[in-house]
């Protein structure tokens, strides 16, 4: 698989629980848009 992702895509968290969470909330204190669903 050769194909690449421009720039700095959406990223989905599935799960509002403790982990789901810090994850979500890492991610977006590093710049990323983040979708969190429970």
């Amino acid at each position: 698989m050769t194909d690449m992702v421009a720039g700095n895509p959406t990223l989905l968290v599935v799960g509002g629980g403790i982990s789901g969470m810090t994850a979500a909330l890492e991610a977006a204190e590093a710049g990323r848009e983040v979708i969190l669903v429970e």
